[in-house]
């Protein structure tokens, strides 16, 4: 059926009987992109129906912050096309943020529907992992006399990846 692209519902936006109201129909989703993500990105499907003008009417999505401001127009149309459309954005710049997804139909009370259906919204999120973590993280040396050696102390270096690690380096800090 042309309201659902999988499953066994999907999201209605806006009026598809008339008359048409005056309103805004809209839905978000409050999520919080890791700091430590390398890869997030949005999806989602749209099927839009429309007898209107963008001057009139439309369909969007944004990214707004918790508040409710928009930071990014992900899409603003008026479309017709009565078919399933993925839509997706890169959500990367607002990683360590809480964010809303927010979808939205405008409608302007001319009778002119404009509505949407949405379905199989996600977001894919990949966060980075330590290419390298040591065991233990600092070593301390006791005072030692100019010239003497000092008792040896070992650290493993433990690789988290497949590839090799390269460029290694070995710091020193303190008195």
């Amino acid at each position: 059926s042309a309201n659902r692209n999988s499953g066994t519902y999907s999201a209605q936006l806006g009026a598809s009987i008339t008359p048409e109201p005056i309103s805004d129909s809209a839905l978000y989703q409050t999520v919080t992109i890791p700091s430590t993500a390398t890869v997030a990105n949005l999806y989602f499907y749209y099927w839009a129906a429309t007898a209107d003008t963008i001057a009139n009417d439309w369909q969007e999505a944004q990214v707004q912050d918790a508040s409710g401001v928009k930071l990014a127009q992900i899409m603003k149309i008026c479309s017709n096309t009565q078919k399933w459309t993925l839509g997706s954005y890169n959500l990367l710049a607002y990683k360590g943020q809480t964010i809303r997804i927010y979808f939205n139909t405008h409608q302007n009370g001319n009778n002119n529907l404009t509505y949407m259906f949405l379905d199989d919204v996600r977001l894919y999120v990949q966060v980075s992992a330590a290419q390298v973590t040591l065991n233990p993280t600092s070593l301390t040396f006791t005072s030692q006399v100019v010239g003497t050696t000092s008792s040896s102390q070992a650290v493993t270096v433990t690789n988290n990846q497949s590839a090799a690690v390269t460029g290694l380096t070995v710091g020193t800090s303190g008195d």
